[in-house]
């Protein structure tokens, strides 16, 4: 939004934007290859689907309490 409001040029905000998220990608990719290769990798896979699953159930479980408060 505040893009918008400063009327930043559309190309400009893509190339800023693109330069942004390379070194949160190339940081994410490191450590999980650094994860990969220190473990074995159906016990991450596990870890991983497991943490998706408690936070997909506490997002369920905060909208079901928001919309009964609401």
């Amino acid at each position: 939004m505040a893009a918008g409001v400063a009327r930043i040029k559309f190309i400009s905000f893509l190339c800023g934007t693109g330069l942004g998220i390379i070194p949160k990608i190339v940081i994410v990719a490191l450590i999980a290859q650094g994860v990969l290769s220190s473990t074995d990798s159906w016990k991450i896979t596990a870890i991983f689907l497991g943490l998706a699953g408690i936070f997909i159930l506490a997002m369920f479980l905060a909208r079901k309490s928001l919309l009964a408060n609401h």
